[in-house]
Protein backbone atom coordinates (compact mmCIF):
# COMPACT_ATOMS: atom_id res chain seq x y z
CA UNK A 1 0.00 0.00 0.00
CA UNK A 2 1.22 3.85 -0.48
CA UNK A 3 0.11 4.76 3.00
CA UNK A 4 0.62 9.00 3.68
CA UNK A 5 0.01 9.85 7.58
CA UNK A 6 -0.60 12.84 8.35
CA UNK A 7 -0.34 14.86 11.26
CA UNK A 8 0.26 19.02 12.39
CA UNK A 9 3.69 18.49 13.81
CA UNK A 10 6.34 16.56 14.86
CA UNK A 11 6.98 18.50 17.67
CA UNK A 12 7.53 16.42 21.20
CA UNK A 13 4.22 14.39 21.91
CA UNK A 14 2.96 10.62 22.31
CA UNK A 15 0.98 11.05 19.35
CA UNK A 16 3.29 12.10 17.04
CA UNK A 17 5.53 9.72 18.90
CA UNK A 18 3.25 6.34 17.96
CA UNK A 19 3.10 7.64 14.70
CA UNK A 20 6.76 7.22 13.70
CA UNK A 21 6.74 3.87 15.42
CA UNK A 22 3.47 3.11 12.87
CA UNK A 23 4.97 4.35 10.62
CA UNK A 24 8.61 2.55 10.67
CA UNK A 25 6.89 -0.59 11.18
CA UNK A 26 4.41 -0.43 8.15
CA UNK A 27 7.63 0.59 6.18
CA UNK A 28 9.01 -2.36 7.24
CA UNK A 29 6.60 -4.68 5.80
CA UNK A 30 7.24 -3.12 2.29
CA UNK A 31 4.97 -0.37 2.04
CA UNK A 32 5.45 3.20 0.73
CA UNK A 33 4.86 5.71 3.58
CA UNK A 34 4.89 9.12 3.75
CA UNK A 35 4.77 11.15 6.48
CA UNK A 36 3.19 14.72 6.39
CA UNK A 37 3.05 17.79 8.42
CA UNK A 38 1.93 20.99 7.68
CA UNK A 39 5.02 23.15 6.26
CA UNK A 40 8.01 23.44 8.03
CA UNK A 41 7.98 26.60 10.72
CA UNK A 42 11.83 26.90 10.83
CA UNK A 43 11.83 24.47 13.60
CA UNK A 44 13.59 21.18 13.43
CA UNK A 45 11.20 18.06 14.00
CA UNK A 46 11.45 16.88 17.18
CA UNK A 47 11.80 12.95 16.34
CA UNK A 48 14.28 11.63 13.58
CA UNK A 49 12.46 9.98 10.58
CA UNK A 50 12.84 6.71 10.68
CA UNK A 51 14.74 4.93 7.54
CA UNK A 52 12.66 3.80 4.38
CA UNK A 53 9.48 7.05 5.20
CA UNK A 54 8.99 9.46 3.27
CA UNK A 55 8.73 13.61 4.71
CA UNK A 56 6.51 15.59 2.91
CA UNK A 57 5.18 19.06 3.66
CA UNK A 58 1.67 20.92 3.23
CA UNK A 59 1.63 24.02 0.56
CA UNK A 60 1.98 26.35 3.57
CA UNK A 61 -1.93 27.76 2.62
CA UNK A 62 -2.96 24.32 3.60
CA UNK A 63 -1.95 26.33 7.39
CA UNK A 64 -3.11 29.58 6.74
CA UNK A 65 -4.94 31.34 10.48
CA UNK A 66 -8.31 32.06 8.47
CA UNK A 67 -11.95 32.91 10.63
CA UNK A 68 -14.51 30.35 10.21
CA UNK A 69 -17.29 32.09 8.36
CA UNK A 70 -14.48 33.61 5.80
CA UNK A 71 -15.89 30.77 3.25
CA UNK A 72 -13.49 31.82 0.34
CA UNK A 73 -10.56 31.54 2.64
CA UNK A 74 -11.48 28.30 3.97
CA UNK A 75 -11.87 26.89 0.75
CA UNK A 76 -8.54 28.18 -0.46
CA UNK A 77 -6.93 26.43 2.83
CA UNK A 78 -9.18 23.23 2.24
CA UNK A 79 -7.95 22.57 -1.43
CA UNK A 80 -3.78 23.23 -0.69
CA UNK A 81 -4.37 20.53 2.00
CA UNK A 82 -6.05 18.38 -1.16
CA UNK A 83 -3.48 18.89 -3.49
CA UNK A 84 -0.81 18.33 -1.17
CA UNK A 85 -1.92 14.76 -0.19
CA UNK A 86 -3.05 14.53 -3.18
CA UNK A 87 0.59 14.81 -4.56
CA UNK A 88 1.69 11.77 -2.16
CA UNK A 89 -0.23 9.58 -4.76
CA UNK A 90 -2.04 7.90 -1.29
CA UNK A 91 -3.84 4.18 -1.56
CA UNK A 92 -5.12 5.47 2.33
CA UNK A 93 -4.59 8.74 3.94
CA UNK A 94 -4.08 8.02 8.09
CA UNK A 95 -5.01 11.29 9.91
CA UNK A 96 -3.77 11.67 13.70
CA UNK A 97 -5.63 13.64 16.30
CA UNK A 98 -9.44 15.29 15.83
CA UNK A 99 -9.11 18.30 13.77
CA UNK A 100 -6.43 17.41 11.46
CA UNK A 101 -8.85 14.23 10.45
CA UNK A 102 -11.77 16.68 10.49
CA UNK A 103 -9.95 18.54 7.76
CA UNK A 104 -8.47 15.70 6.32
CA UNK A 105 -11.86 14.55 5.36
CA UNK A 106 -13.20 17.61 4.19
CA UNK A 107 -10.49 18.36 2.08
CA UNK A 108 -10.71 14.49 0.15
CA UNK A 109 -14.18 14.47 0.30
CA UNK A 110 -15.43 13.20 -3.32
CA UNK A 111 -12.00 12.67 -4.28
CA UNK A 112 -11.96 8.77 -4.26
CA UNK A 113 -8.84 8.25 -1.72
CA UNK A 114 -9.98 6.46 1.29
CA UNK A 115 -9.10 7.85 5.05
CA UNK A 116 -8.95 6.01 8.55
CA UNK A 117 -9.13 8.56 11.18
CA UNK A 118 -7.52 8.20 14.58
CA UNK A 119 -8.23 9.45 17.61
CA UNK A 120 -5.72 10.37 20.13
CA UNK A 121 -7.03 10.71 23.75
CA UNK A 122 -10.59 10.79 24.81
CA UNK A 123 -13.07 11.88 22.48
CA UNK A 124 -15.88 12.08 25.74
CA UNK A 125 -13.73 14.25 27.48
CA UNK A 126 -10.49 15.76 25.27
CA UNK A 127 -12.06 19.66 24.69
CA UNK A 128 -12.70 20.96 21.27
CA UNK A 129 -15.01 23.99 20.96
CA UNK A 130 -18.84 23.45 19.28
CA UNK A 131 -17.79 24.37 16.02
CA UNK A 132 -15.49 21.35 15.35
CA UNK A 133 -17.36 18.77 17.24
CA UNK A 134 -20.41 19.95 15.18
CA UNK A 135 -17.82 18.87 12.48
CA UNK A 136 -16.76 15.65 13.68
CA UNK A 137 -20.33 14.25 13.84
CA UNK A 138 -20.54 15.48 10.50
CA UNK A 139 -17.60 14.30 9.11
CA UNK A 140 -16.49 11.16 10.84
CA UNK A 141 -19.39 9.22 9.09
CA UNK A 142 -17.84 9.78 5.64
CA UNK A 143 -14.13 7.92 7.07
CA UNK A 144 -13.51 4.57 6.13
CA UNK A 145 -12.69 4.10 9.76
CA UNK A 146 -12.46 5.96 12.74
CA UNK A 147 -9.86 4.15 15.55
CA UNK A 148 -10.28 4.70 19.04
CA UNK A 149 -7.98 3.20 21.48
CA UNK A 150 -9.91 0.70 24.08
CA UNK A 151 -12.41 -1.51 24.33
CA UNK A 152 -14.13 1.26 25.89
CA UNK A 153 -14.14 3.80 23.85
CA UNK A 154 -15.02 1.73 20.87
CA UNK A 155 -18.20 0.43 22.70
CA UNK A 156 -19.19 3.86 23.59
CA UNK A 157 -18.73 4.88 19.65
CA UNK A 158 -20.89 2.50 19.19
CA UNK A 159 -23.73 3.24 20.93
CA UNK A 160 -23.24 7.45 20.48
CA UNK A 161 -22.32 7.33 17.07
CA UNK A 162 -23.46 4.21 15.52
CA UNK A 163 -22.51 5.88 11.64
CA UNK A 164 -18.75 5.60 12.63
CA UNK A 165 -17.14 2.58 11.39
CA UNK A 166 -15.35 2.48 15.10
CA UNK A 167 -12.37 0.19 15.60
CA UNK A 168 -10.10 0.25 18.44
CA UNK A 169 -6.26 -0.54 18.28
CA UNK A 170 -3.99 0.19 21.44
CA UNK A 171 -0.37 1.44 20.87
CA UNK A 172 2.43 -0.81 20.88
CA UNK A 173 4.76 -1.16 23.36
CA UNK A 174 8.20 -1.67 22.52
CA UNK A 175 10.95 -3.43 24.70
CA UNK A 176 13.22 -1.33 26.14
CA UNK A 177 17.19 -0.85 24.31
CA UNK A 178 19.19 -3.35 25.61
CA UNK A 179 22.08 -1.47 26.60
CA UNK A 180 20.30 1.25 29.26
CA UNK A 181 20.93 4.39 28.55
CA UNK A 182 23.08 6.36 31.44
CA UNK A 183 21.41 7.76 34.49
CA UNK A 184 20.40 11.37 34.04
CA UNK A 185 22.57 13.58 35.77
CA UNK A 186 19.21 15.26 37.28
CA UNK A 187 18.53 11.74 39.84
CA UNK A 188 20.45 13.26 42.35
CA UNK A 189 18.82 11.05 44.88
CA UNK A 190 18.78 7.09 45.76
CA UNK A 191 15.72 6.71 44.61
CA UNK A 192 13.62 8.17 41.50
CA UNK A 193 9.38 8.43 41.49
CA UNK A 194 9.27 9.59 37.77
CA UNK A 195 6.04 10.88 35.63
CA UNK A 196 6.29 11.86 32.01
CA UNK A 197 4.33 14.18 29.80
CA UNK A 198 3.21 17.99 28.36
CA UNK A 199 3.35 19.98 31.10
CA UNK A 200 -0.81 20.85 30.51
CA UNK A 201 -3.62 21.38 33.00
CA UNK A 202 -5.21 18.09 32.17
CA UNK A 203 -2.05 16.00 33.46
CA UNK A 204 -2.57 17.24 36.82
CA UNK A 205 0.69 17.53 37.99
CA UNK A 206 -0.54 19.93 41.06
CA UNK A 207 -1.56 16.89 42.03
CA UNK A 208 1.42 15.01 41.81
CA UNK A 209 3.66 17.75 43.84
CA UNK A 210 0.99 17.81 46.45
CA UNK A 211 0.46 13.97 46.83
CA UNK A 212 4.64 14.25 46.92
CA UNK A 213 4.79 17.02 49.27
CA UNK A 214 2.73 14.90 51.95
CA UNK A 215 5.54 12.17 51.74
CA UNK A 216 8.56 14.22 51.24
CA UNK A 217 9.48 14.28 55.14
CA UNK A 218 9.15 10.30 55.53
CA UNK A 219 11.47 9.79 52.51
CA UNK A 220 14.60 11.80 52.07
CA UNK A 221 16.09 9.66 49.94
CA UNK A 222 13.09 10.13 47.28
CA UNK A 223 13.05 12.57 44.30
CA UNK A 224 10.16 13.04 41.77
CA UNK A 225 10.98 14.11 38.35
CA UNK A 226 8.36 15.32 35.96
CA UNK A 227 9.70 15.09 32.50
CA UNK A 228 8.17 16.96 29.43
CA UNK A 229 7.39 20.84 28.81
CA UNK A 230 4.30 22.37 28.49
CA UNK A 231 2.24 25.85 29.08
CA UNK A 232 2.02 24.77 33.01
CA UNK A 233 5.45 25.09 33.83
CA UNK A 234 5.59 28.62 35.63
CA UNK A 235 2.88 27.68 37.86
CA UNK A 236 4.02 24.29 38.40
CA UNK A 237 7.70 26.09 39.55
CA UNK A 238 5.56 28.54 41.50
CA UNK A 239 3.94 25.58 43.51
CA UNK A 240 7.34 23.94 44.24
CA UNK A 241 8.33 26.97 45.52
CA UNK A 242 5.57 27.18 47.66
CA UNK A 243 5.29 23.60 49.22
CA UNK A 244 9.33 24.10 49.71
CA UNK A 245 10.29 20.98 47.44
CA UNK A 246 12.90 22.90 45.07
CA UNK A 247 15.30 20.28 46.25
CA UNK A 248 13.31 17.42 46.00
CA UNK A 249 11.39 18.24 42.35
CA UNK A 250 13.31 18.01 39.27
CA UNK A 251 11.36 19.86 35.88
CA UNK A 252 14.35 18.59 33.08
CA UNK A 253 11.96 19.47 30.04
CA UNK A 254 11.49 17.59 27.24
CA UNK A 255 13.09 14.42 26.68
CA UNK A 256 13.52 12.83 23.53
CA UNK A 257 14.60 9.43 24.64
CA UNK A 258 11.69 8.03 27.35
CA UNK A 259 13.89 5.18 28.11
CA UNK A 260 16.82 7.34 29.20
CA UNK A 261 14.58 8.63 32.21
CA UNK A 262 12.31 5.64 32.81
CA UNK A 263 14.93 2.75 32.92
CA UNK A 264 16.75 4.70 36.38
CA UNK A 265 13.13 4.77 37.98
CA UNK A 266 11.93 3.36 40.92
CA UNK A 267 8.44 4.47 40.60
CA UNK A 268 5.96 5.73 37.54
CA UNK A 269 3.17 8.31 38.69
CA UNK A 270 0.58 9.07 36.83
CA UNK A 271 -2.31 12.04 37.52
CA UNK A 272 -4.02 12.68 34.48
CA UNK A 273 -7.65 14.08 34.35
CA UNK A 274 -8.20 12.02 30.90
CA UNK A 275 -6.00 9.83 28.63
CA UNK A 276 -6.28 7.70 25.54
CA UNK A 277 -3.20 5.01 25.63
CA UNK A 278 -0.29 6.64 27.65
CA UNK A 279 2.57 5.25 26.08
CA UNK A 280 5.20 6.90 29.11
CA UNK A 281 3.12 4.41 31.55
CA UNK A 282 3.56 1.31 29.16
CA UNK A 283 6.95 1.93 28.65
CA UNK A 284 7.57 2.63 32.26
CA UNK A 285 6.43 -0.41 33.18
CA UNK A 286 8.18 -2.41 30.27
CA UNK A 287 11.84 -1.15 32.27
CA UNK A 288 9.96 -2.99 35.49
CA UNK A 289 9.02 0.01 36.69
CA UNK A 290 5.43 -0.40 38.67
CA UNK A 291 2.75 2.62 38.76
CA UNK A 292 0.35 4.66 40.71
CA UNK A 293 -2.44 6.22 38.45
CA UNK A 294 -5.83 7.69 39.00
CA UNK A 295 -8.23 5.78 37.26
CA UNK A 296 -9.13 8.29 35.11
CA UNK A 297 -12.14 7.67 32.12
CA UNK A 298 -10.26 5.79 29.94
CA UNK A 299 -6.23 4.91 29.09
CA UNK A 300 -4.68 3.71 32.89
CA UNK A 301 -7.03 0.94 33.63
CA UNK A 302 -6.30 -0.91 30.24
CA UNK A 303 -2.82 -1.08 31.08
CA UNK A 304 -2.15 -1.23 35.00
CA UNK A 305 -3.43 -4.57 36.99
CA UNK A 306 -4.10 -3.50 40.23
CA UNK A 307 -2.45 -4.83 42.45
CA UNK A 308 -0.55 -7.21 40.41
CA UNK A 309 1.55 -4.26 38.44
CA UNK A 310 1.08 -1.29 40.14
CA UNK A 311 -2.19 0.90 41.85
CA UNK A 312 -5.40 2.23 40.26
CA UNK A 313 -6.64 4.95 42.78
CA UNK A 314 -9.95 6.96 42.79
CA UNK A 315 -10.09 9.59 40.39
CA UNK A 316 -9.16 13.21 41.40
CA UNK A 317 -8.11 11.86 45.32
CA UNK A 318 -4.91 13.47 45.52
CA UNK A 319 -5.03 11.77 50.03
CA UNK A 320 -5.42 8.38 48.40
CA UNK A 321 -2.87 8.75 45.54
CA UNK A 322 -0.27 9.92 48.21
CA UNK A 323 -1.37 6.82 50.23
CA UNK A 324 -0.85 4.67 47.47
CA UNK A 325 2.77 5.79 46.69
CA UNK A 326 3.85 5.64 49.79
CA UNK A 327 2.56 1.65 50.21
CA UNK A 328 5.28 1.16 47.37
CA UNK A 329 7.53 4.17 48.14
CA UNK A 330 8.20 2.31 51.66
CA UNK A 331 8.26 -1.78 50.39
CA UNK A 332 10.92 -2.72 48.23
CA UNK A 333 9.66 -6.01 48.05
CA UNK A 334 6.19 -5.18 46.48
CA UNK A 335 7.94 -2.93 44.04
CA UNK A 336 10.07 -5.94 42.82
CA UNK A 337 7.29 -8.07 42.65
CA UNK A 338 4.91 -5.58 40.69
CA UNK A 339 7.86 -4.38 38.30
CA UNK A 340 8.28 -7.83 37.38
CA UNK A 341 4.81 -8.34 36.63
CA UNK A 342 4.63 -5.05 34.96
CA UNK A 343 7.19 -6.13 32.69
CA UNK A 344 4.40 -8.23 30.60
CA UNK A 345 3.12 -5.35 29.55
CA UNK A 346 5.58 -5.46 26.16
CA UNK A 347 3.95 -9.02 25.39
CA UNK A 348 0.16 -8.18 26.37
CA UNK A 349 0.61 -5.10 23.48
CA UNK A 350 3.16 -6.67 21.05
CA UNK A 351 4.32 -4.30 18.49
CA UNK A 352 3.59 -7.42 15.68
CA UNK A 353 0.15 -7.72 16.90
CA UNK A 354 -0.58 -4.02 16.47
CA UNK A 355 0.73 -3.40 13.32
CA UNK A 356 -1.09 -6.24 11.84
CA UNK A 357 -4.15 -4.91 13.56
CA UNK A 358 -3.61 -1.76 11.61
CA UNK A 359 -2.77 -3.14 8.37
CA UNK A 360 -6.36 -5.21 8.03
CA UNK A 361 -7.59 -1.65 8.94
CA UNK A 362 -6.15 0.55 6.23
CA UNK A 363 -6.74 -2.98 3.82
CA UNK A 364 -10.59 -3.00 4.25
CA UNK A 365 -9.79 1.06 3.90
CA UNK A 366 -8.52 0.55 0.52
CA UNK A 367 -10.89 -1.80 -0.76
Amino acid sequence: MRVTCFIGSLSCGGAQRSLLILAEHLSRRGHEVTLMTHASSGQPDFFLIPAGVSRAYTDPAASVDCRWFDLPAQQKRRQALRDSLLQTNPNVVLGFITINNIRILQALEDSGIPVVACERSDPRICPINWRWRFLQRKMYPKADAVVVQSRELLNWARTEYPDWKTVAIYNPVLPPPENKPPRPPFFRREFNLVTLGRLAEEKRYDHLLRAFSSLAPDFPDWQLTIGGEGPTRNELESLIRELHLTERVELPGEIQEPYSLLGHANLFAMTSRFEGFPNTLAEAMACGVPAVSYDCPSGPRQIIRHGIDGILVKDGDIEEFGEALAALMGDTRRRELYGAKAREVVERFRVDDVIDRWERVLREAKG
